[in-house]
């Protein structure tokens, strides 16, 4: 019998330590391949609300 589960994966989209952490879950996912399904809602959230603007930016000018 397969487990049916749903993720709300909360992530801030410029935060490295979310991709690493989304890598990991997938990796997890395919070791259960056929033991479990998956329905993962991506969430967005910003870590760091009241960064200044300049700061936001990933290149600098």
């Amino acid at each position: 019998m397969t487990t049916s589960i749903k993720i709300d994966f909360v992530s801030d989209v410029s935060c490295p330590w979310c991709v690493i952490g989304l890598k990991s879950l997938e990796i997890a996912l395919n070791r259960l391949e056929g033991e479990v399904r998956v329905d993962i809602h991506f969430q967005p959230f910003e870590l760091n609300p009241d960064c200044p603007p300049k700061a936001r930016r990933s290149t600098s000018t």
